[in-house]
């Protein structure tokens, strides 16, 4: 059992809640209760679960066989998405594509197993008097369909009779690329406890499908959590892929096609299964039971085979080790309180050796726990939240990190390091970056240019510079780099206005700066350009002395 991970999970499903609740930073040790019940509720069930805390199976690379059962999951979802959309490509010069589908999904169901695997008849039919015998092509049966005028369904899907080749066209496209999807499975079944798939039951779908237990706007925002929490609720979903989850967390996550929930009872050696969303999808189910049968199997260290009971048991498609149970009652699943929504259950199963179907099983914990201030609600007390994920008391407040007073969260400030402070702590100990305008404790702030201007850490190493001569930062465009002479050197220095003032001349010679404490007879040349210009003046005396001497010397 690896406690770190456990603990990741649970922080992540917290965010998700405090995103929903606009709380800005759950209380960690509510974090650690969480986890506490989730390790005494379902800990026994860890070491049967992945790292993760779930289990997969890839149902493209499974050796169980499509049965006929497992069709309507796939007929359900053309029916639903991928028949409009194949419509709107290609095909909108009819009227409509309802008619064409509902055609398609009857004719899927006339036929025979082995006929939609091979693509042929297998017996003789007769349309209009028109004999097609075994073997002949389903396309051409299809064909053989839309051309009869009995079909008369079909005829108000165009008006005119040059639409007739389209539509025809439209159907064999339909059974094309739905025989496709039942001949390529596709997908990956998991079985989770995770925290976060039980927070993101209902949001996250391809489709944008949701129930009331979303954690974003449901009737009943508590559900997830609370079947998080119990010791009885494991989640099943069905994904292709994964995509960006941007409601609070920001990662890839499974793209959800379908989910439900699964109740386990220890004691009875069973698993019972609810409703199916966005709608009945018999294949990814029967691989669901396969999971969790071969969980029960291992948790109780016995044979995976098991019975199976469904109020649909005709229309259930079977594994190789199930079996189908006497009785097709299902038991009922109840709740322990009002923070759950409870739909009615589909199917079960129950473990050949020692196992049975009790009458219910009462699901969802007990209490759950406000992750703003830590309270528990406890139903017993008369909490029967379920609309909300924090208190009424915490709602619109939030905890200030500074004096640990309770504020509304419209006046809170958010610092750049994620603490939450209130306008008195702001006053008296934040400030903001006189640069990218964050806010900060003033402590954690520069100040520069003689105090004018805060600027951050970041912001002064990109923006500021350091002044060569009184050691202060300044705006970068507050300094000036300048040339100076200094005994004779030049060198190049940053320096501020002040100390360019102050400390600087200007050689009326050289144009260069020099220090005004070098001595240079009260003249504005800097040391160089005195020392040139008196060594010129020597020559020129020496020379007029030197020519005087030889005036003298020839005139005598």
């Amino acid at each position: 059992m690896n406690m770190d991970i456990i603990f990741e999970e649970w922080k992540k499903a917290v965010e998700l809640i405090a995103y929903s609740a606009d709380v800005f930073k759950p209380k960690e040790e509510v974090i650690e209760l969480m986890v506490e019940q989730f390790i005494k509720n379902k800990g026994d069930l860890i070491p049967y679960f992945d790292d993760d805390l779930r289990l997969r199976i890839d149902i493209s690379k499974d050796k169980e066989l499509f049965q006929k059962g497992d069709f309507s999951g796939i007929l359900y979802e053309w029916k639903a998405m991928k028949a409009k959309s194949l419509y709107d490509r290609k095909y909108t010069k009819l009227r409509s594509y309802y008619n064409a589908m509902s055609f398609i999904e009857e004719l899927f169901y006339k036929l025979d197993y082995e006929e939609i695997i091979n693509g042929r008849l297998n017996k003789e039919v007769y349309i209009n008097n028109k004999r097609l015998n075994p073997g002949t092509k389903i396309s051409k049966y299809i064909i053989a369909l839309a051309e009869n005028p009995d079909e008369y369904k079909l005829y108000r899907t165009y008006i005119y009779e040059e639409d007739k080749d389209l539509l025809i066209q439209f159907l064999l496209d339909l059974y094309s690329q739905i025989n496709s999807n039942i001949s390529n499975k596709k997908g990956v079944v998991v079985l989770s406890i995770n925290p976060v798939d039980f927070i993101l039951m209902s949001e996250h779908t391809s489709g944008g499908w949701s129930s009331c237990h979303s954690y974003l706007d449901g009737c009943y925002m508590t559900g997830g959590l609370s079947y998080a929490l119990d010791d009885k609720s494991i989640i099943a979903f069905a994904y292709e892929k994964e995509t960006l989850h941007k409601g609070g967390l920001n990662e890839n996550l499974p793209l959800k096609l379908w989910r439900q929930m699964v109740y386990l009872d220890k004691d009875a050696r069973c698993a019972v299964f609810g409703r199916h969303y966005p709608g009945m999808m018999p294949t990814f189910a029967k691989y669901a039971r396969k999971l969790t049968g071969n969980l029960l199997s291992k948790y109780y260290d016995i044979e995976p085979v098991w019975e199976v009971t469904s109020e649909l048991m005709e229309q259930l498609p079977l594994l190789e080790n199930e079996e189908c149970s006497s009785t097709n009652k299902v038991p009922q699943i109840c709740s322990n309180n009002r923070f759950i929504y409870v739909d009615n259950p589909v199917d079960a199963i129950s473990m050949l050796e020692e196992g049975f179907f009790p009458l219910s099983i009462y699901v969802g914990a007990h209490n759950l726990y406000c992750i703003n201030c830590g309270h528990i609600w406890e139903y017993e007390d008369g909490y029967t939240y379920t609309g909300k994920l924090v208190c009424d008391d915490c709602e619109p407040y939030i905890h200030c990190d500074s004096c640990d007073e309770w504020i509304q969260t419209d006046e809170i400030y958010e610092l750049y390091n994620g603490d939450h402070v209130c306008p008195y702590c702001f006053e008296e100990y934040g400030a903001y970056c006189d640069k990218c305008g964050e806010l900060f404790y003033g402590d954690d702030l520069y100040p520069i240019s003689n105090d004018n201007y805060l600027y951050c850490n970041d912001c002064l190493d990109k923006y500021a510079r350091y002044c060569e001569e009184c050691n202060e930062y300044f705006p970068e465009h507050e300094l000036e780099e300048i040339e100076i002479i200094d005994h004779g050197h030049i060198i190049f220095e940053e320096v501020c206005e002040d100390c360019i003032e102050r400390y600087f001349d200007i050689c009326s010679n050289c144009n260069k700066y020099y220090k005004d404490y070098i001595y240079n007879e009260g003249t504005e040349l800097c040391t160089e350009c005195y020392e040139k210009k008196y060594y010129e003046q020597r020559e020129v005396e020496e020379e007029e002395v030197c020519l005087k001497e030889m005036v003298t010397y020839v005139y005598q």
